[in-house]
């Protein structure tokens, strides 16, 4: 699949990473798939935190030893993180795949490949730069 940069900027804090969240990633039409992307302590599971938060969803926590959560409320948010994944497809078919409807939003951590899913996807890119963070977002 191709990548192409939809937008790029750079973020200081907190909240001027949820304000990012708030103003360009509010606009998505539901379903689809964000991958994040990034080094240990990057932002990631911040950033899935704050777009559950747009969609009403206060209590995404970290999926890390689960590699799984699902929330049911106005939108179905699953929450998926690869870290310690060892057979990632296998995963993911057996648990997420039928999941996904029309109403989902997926946000992947740390995901191997990106899959062929029939929804709109994206990757958003965080890398840690001195005490700013550069968050870079693509189309898929």
């Amino acid at each position: 699949m191709h990548e192409e940069l939809i937008w790029q900027c750079y973020t200081q804090n907190e909240l001027e990473s949820i304000q990012l969240v708030n103003n360009r990633i509010k606009s998505l039409p539901v379903p689809f798939v964000i991958y994040l992307e990034g080094q240990l302590g990057a932002g990631k599971t911040f950033f899935c935190q704050q777009i559950a938060k747009m969609y009403d969803e206060d209590n995404l926590t970290s999926s890390s030893f689960l590699n799984l959560n699902i929330y049911l409320g106005k939108h179905k948010i699953i929450h998926v993180d690869y870290y310690y994944n060892n057979e990632p497809n296998e995963f993911f078919y057996k648990n997420i795949f039928e999941e996904i409807d029309d109403n989902t939003i997926l946000l992947s951590e740390w995901c191997p490949e990106y899959l062929d899913l029939g929804i709109t996807q994206f990757i958003l890119k965080i890398v840690a730069e001195h005490d700013m963070r550069k968050i870079s977002f693509y189309s898929l």
